[in-house]
């Protein structure tokens, strides 16, 4: 079943975005995002006051990049790792079908 479009605002370094988010899990994931990047924004103003909110709103955009980098890089060896393990259970089975 599709969920319904539903419009909310967010407010980021003080202003407010209005969006469209896919249903109250989308929505979730999105005020979720937010808030977080509030909180990484608001350790930026304190270590770095003289910058501009652009100039920190950039660090957030990287910082958030360099992560989702990190995790992608771990789910592809983790990949790599599962496909390893069925190619050996797969040869495993393979020679007890063989041997029967």
């Amino acid at each position: 079943m599709e969920e319904k479009e539903r419009n909310i605002t967010l407010n980021i370094a003080g202003k407010s975005y209005p969006l469209k988010t896919k249903g109250e899990e989308h929505e979730s994931q999105m005020r979720f995002a937010a808030e977080d990047v509030e909180k990484m924004l608001e350790k930026y103003n304190l270590s770095f006051s003289n910058m501009s909110t652009q100039d920190k709103l950039v660090f957030v955009a990287l910082n958030q990049a360099m992560t989702k980098l990190k995790f992608q890089r771990a789910a592809e060896a983790l990949k790599l790792e599962v496909d390893a393990a069925d190619a050996d259970l797969s040869a495993y089975l393979d020679k007890i079908e063989t041997d029967r």
